[in-house]
């Protein structure tokens, strides 16, 4: 009896394999919430990972091990991509900010590579949706690292970039265009009843595949839309705010986490990664503030959104640019509302100064940069005055130093419209951020850090017109990216 129960025994380990390869997620039923990866194996829930995941015990040489989805780069010149393994490059990156190689690879992550890896020379590529009454435009413009140049994209609203598939180089253009989201030779359908607002490279689900979170609108309010790039399978999450989403991290776990604004309102929200139904990501946009302090009046929409260790904690803090520019610090375990920076009045500066002009609620509407360097500091446009500031916080919230930048002699005079978009990005390969100002007029300023090193001397240069038919646009959203020159 007991030999015949040996060799049943002997048997039935014989019919398993000990790498087992899995191609859909119902091949993997062992454990709780199970998941097919990349690699054809087997991960399940496991609270012990830094990814909440572990692969079974039946994943050959990686079994019984912590799931990481860590990839070195092919091009650190794009956002949005999984977290780095540390190299020569990236190591320096990531003991400046460790969130890029523990959450995901940022904007913010991108900007300290162009500062700190002296092999590295980017060029760069800058998606513009420019808006005004009834009327959007596409622009690709684009910087070689010689010449800029400005195309007209056809598709109907938002273009954005989207980071490279894994092990490749080129960021990928998309835009909606009647019912697909649409990039290279690929269309992926979308909704119709869905108003889509943002295209965003996030990996959002710690999983290494190519993800798109979409944001949109519908009957039912606002929602963030989670993509696969490689089979269009989607999923919606439930959330307060959609508008120009960006993504960080809010509150220093492993997941990246995002801020939005509400609707065309000067209110936005954190929006925290959190652990969802059936354990897929999900986001808690409890986190709510306004620009204005609740004001009654009819203030502007939020502009833009950025990242920067602004107080050199080694931890991601957020700006906030609109009616005012609202600066979260992130201390102990998160970003919250407790620790805010506001900067209002024209020029800017504390709420609280003996000088301070504030302009009525209906005009005010700063955009701005965040510009990360030896001394960190803000790139800040007054609206609807013609100015531009670099803007250094330091210690005291009270005291702002700024530094005007001087504009070009132009026709228009007084009349020249504001800037309504900025960016910041290393445009000559020396290793330092140089400044890039868009106006309602779509007139394109640079202004390089090697030609600005007098700081009571900045001035900008003018760049590129784009050959638009319109002019004084509302308002610009940019989406930026870059490959190795």
């Amino acid at each position: 009896m007991v030999t015949r129960a040996l060799l049943a025994l002997v048997a039935l380990v014989g019919c398993v394999h000990a790498d087992y390869q899995c191609s859909a997620d119902s091949d993997c039923n062992l454990g709780e919430a199970g998941r097919c990866e990349l690699d054809h194996r087997c991960t399940e829930l496991d609270p012990a990972c830094p990814t909440l995941r572990r692969y079974s015990a039946l994943s050959g040489p990686s079994s019984s091990t912590c799931f990481a989805d860590q990839l070195a780069p092919a091009n650190l010149c794009a956002a949005g991509q999984p977290p780095a393994v540390e190299d020569a490059c990236t190591a320096s990156v990531c003991a400046a900010l460790p969130t890029c190689c523990e959450v995901g690879w940022s904007e913010a992550c991108v900007q300290q590579a162009q500062r700190a890896c002296s092999d590295l020379t980017c060029d760069t590529r800058i998606a513009i949706t420019a808006n005004k009454a009834a009327k959007t435009e596409l622009w690709d413009l684009r910087w070689s690292g010689a010449a800029w140049s400005a195309r007209l994209d056809p598709r109907r609203s938002v273009l954005a970039w989207l980071a490279p598939a894994p092990t490749t180089i080129e960021p990928r253009l998309v835009g909606f265009d009647r019912e697909a989201l649409v990039f290279d030779d690929t269309a992926l359908p979308v909704a119709a009843t869905h108003n889509y607002l943002e295209a965003t490279s996030v990996d959002f689900d710690r999983d290494g595949r190519a993800t798109a979170v979409l944001a949109y609108t519908d009957a039912s309010g606002a929602h963030l839309e989670v993509m696969k790039l490689d089979d269009g399978a989607t999923r919606p999450i439930a959330t307060a705010a959609a508008t120009r989403l960006s993504w960080g991290d809010v509150d220093h776990d492993v997941f990246p986490d995002a801020i939005a604004g509400v609707g065309a309102s000067s209110r936005y929200n954190l929006l925290s990664s959190i652990d969802g139904a059936a354990h897929l990501r999900e986001v808690d946009d409890r986190v709510t503030t306004s620009m204005t302090g609740n004001s009654s009046g009819n203030p502007p929409p939020v502009r833009s959104f950025d990242w920067i260790d602004f107080d050199g904690d080694h931890l991601l803090d957020v700006v906030a640019y609109g009616y005012s520019v609202d600066l979260h610090l992130g201390k102990g375990d998160a970003i919250g509302t407790s620790t805010l920076i506001r900067l209002d009045c024209d020029p800017p500066g504390a709420t609280n100064a003996p000088s301070c002009d504030q302009l009525a609620q209906n005009e005010q509407a700063f955009a701005g940069a965040a510009l990360a360097g030896d001394v960190p500091a803000l790139v800040i446009a007054t609206h609807p005055k013609r100015a531009l500031y670099r803007v250094e916080v330091r210690t005291s919230p009270t005291t702002p130093i700024l530094h005007p930048y001087n504009f070009p002699d132009e026709a228009c005079g007084a009349a020249c419209p504001p800037i309504i978009a900025i960016v910041t990005r290393d445009l000559d390969g020396d290793h330092a951020l140089d400044v890039i100002a868009i106006d309602a007029d779509l007139r394109v300023y640079t202004a390089l850090a090697k030609d600005n090193l007098d700081l009571a001397k900045l001035a900008l240069q003018p760049a590129i017109q784009l050959p638009t038919t319109l002019t004084d646009f509302l308002a610009i959203r940019t989406s930026v990216t870059g490959a190795p020159r």
